[in-house]
């Protein structure tokens, strides 16, 4: 059970972080690399131009982050708590 907690708490943290956008740097560059090759650019038609800086203060807002973090939570406790018990 306690693996399970680990499971829901990682997955839960990195939607979170990904959600408040600290992966946007990365992203940008990204981004940024591949603008830099112009011949590959004029190859491709039909791509619409944006602002990259849009890019870097994007949020997202996924509603089911903080069930999977707070189930984790409770779980890691949980087994912590049957854990102790049993010893």
């Amino acid at each position: 059970m306690f693996y399970i907690a680990l499971l829901f708490i990682i997955i839960g943290g990195f939607v979170f972080l990904f959600q408040r956008g600290f992966f946007n740097v990365t992203m940008y560059a990204f981004k940024k690399l591949g603008r830099s090759n112009k011949k590959i650019e004029s190859l491709i038609e039909g791509e619409e131009e944006r602002d990259p800086k849009e890019i870097l203060y994007r949020t997202y807002s996924f509603t089911w982050t903080y069930p999977i973090v707070i189930t984790g939570i409770i779980l890691g406790a949980l087994s912590t708590i049957i854990g102790f018990a049993i010893k």
